[in-house]
């Protein structure tokens, strides 16, 4: 009998350690997944900041603009075409801007990319 209790004991102990191995696995990956989704917030936060940046710039004028990489490691690039859609008339119409907002994470070189096209009539005095 004392021979049996033994092989149950080593069983046992065989079943918590692969369990415990799983739950560990399973925490570090619920771990990078956390921390991958906190780097997607933050690149999309800043994406959404500067589209209604420069989306509220007056006069808006066609150009590119590079800043620095900043202390959570986020660069970005802000890029300002005319947009030329027609009406169902086909006539151009004016004043419409595409900004693109490029941003991408230092360490891990992650990129994410926001678009919008925006009406930006000119300043009158």
């Amino acid at each position: 009998m004392a021979g049996f209790a033994l092989l149950e004991v080593l069983m046992a102990l065989a079943l918590f350690a692969s369990v415990a191995t799983a739950l560990a696995t399973a925490l570090q990956k619920l771990a990078v997944y956390s921390r991958q989704a906190q780097q997607e917030t933050l690149l999309l936060r800043r994406l959404e900041s500067a589209l209604v940046e420069t989306a509220s710039i007056r006069p808006l004028a066609p150009g590119r603009s590079v800043l620095p990489v900043d202390a959570s490691g986020v660069s970005l690039v802000v890029e300002v075409s005319p947009e030329p859609l027609r009406n169902q008339k086909g006539e151009i119409l004016t004043d419409l801007y595409r900004i693109t907002a490029t941003a991408r994470l230092s360490p891990g070189d992650l990129e994410r990319r926001l678009e919008q096209v925006v009406h930006a009539p000119p300043v009158t005095p």
